[in-house]
């Protein structure tokens, strides 16, 4: 498949759909695609497939936080629990050092605005939506994108030099997404959706572990999508078996 450098490489994005409470695998899913964007859905229908019910809640990772995904999960009405970058590198306390960088403002969600470093606010002067004939071909809904700017504050700044570029007048900050997201960014800002969140790491990250260093899940002994899934699907059912699980959180 094409990594995220758009390079060749013979490798598969396993996906896999763990239980919370069990920690047994729902679900296994093998992808050609370098990121996570597109690949919850599928991975979630298979689990919805072998399980007795729908699951309720959906705990993922920052690489699923797109328009994708939340399309999804409203159409299933299942509630979510997914990360931005941002969000994601501040949890796990890897903020980046840049004091002028999105990771460093807060953003204001409800009252739409951005308030920066210094303090100042920054509004949104522009929304456009971003249409991609790729995205619409394969049926995936187009992006909104936000630029908040506050040129009058920038002017009299006391660290512009420090914020701007040389050929820069004024700070730009540039947000995309739906209201779906927007609602999943601010839903993640509460305490109670961190405390479910936090269940995520535990459940799917054990046993992936065990599975790539006792079970060699990250070498490739098959060709084919289809081949390395139920070579995959062996390896978690020697790991953990095979049962139907009723009223269960899932987690991606």
């Amino acid at each position: 498949m094409l990594n995220k450098k758009k390079k060749k490489q013979i490798s598969y994005n396993i996906q896999t759909c763990v239980d919370t409470t069990s920690q047994l695998f729902l679900s296994i899913y093998a992808s050609q695609n370098a990121t996570d964007h597109y690949e919850l859905p599928p991975t979630l229908q298979r689990a919805i497939e072998n399980s007795l019910e729908k699951p309720e809640e959906v705990l993922a990772d920052a690489g699923y936080n797109t328009e994708t995904t939340f399309s999804f999960l409203k159409e299933e009405n299942i509630e979510g629990y997914i990360y931005n970058a941002t969000q994601s590198r501040i949890d796990k306390g890897k903020i980046r050092t840049n004091p002028f960088s999105l990771d460093n403002v807060k953003i204001h969600y409800e009252e739409n605005y951005i308030e920066c470093f210094m303090g100042y606010p920054l509004f949104n002067e522009y929304t456009y939506i971003v249409h991609d004939e790729k995205k619409t071909a394969k049926g995936l809904p187009d992006e909104t994108k936000r630029i908040y700017v506050n040129t009058e504050a920038c002017r009299d700044c006391p660290l512009q030099e420090e914020c701007l570029t040389e050929k820069q007048h004024h700070k730009t900050y540039t947000i995309y997404g739906s209201p779906e997201k927007r609602e999943m960014i601010t839903k993640m800002q509460e305490k109670n959706a961190k405390k479910i969140y936090k269940q995520r790491a535990p459940t799917v990250e054990s046993p992936f572990g065990t599975l790539k260093q006792f079970y060699h899940l990250d070498t490739i002994f098959y060709r084919g999508r289809e081949k390395n899934r139920k070579h995959t699907t062996t390896l978690c059912n020697r790991l953990q078996p095979k049962e139907n699980l009723r009223n269960t959180k899932n987690n991606t």
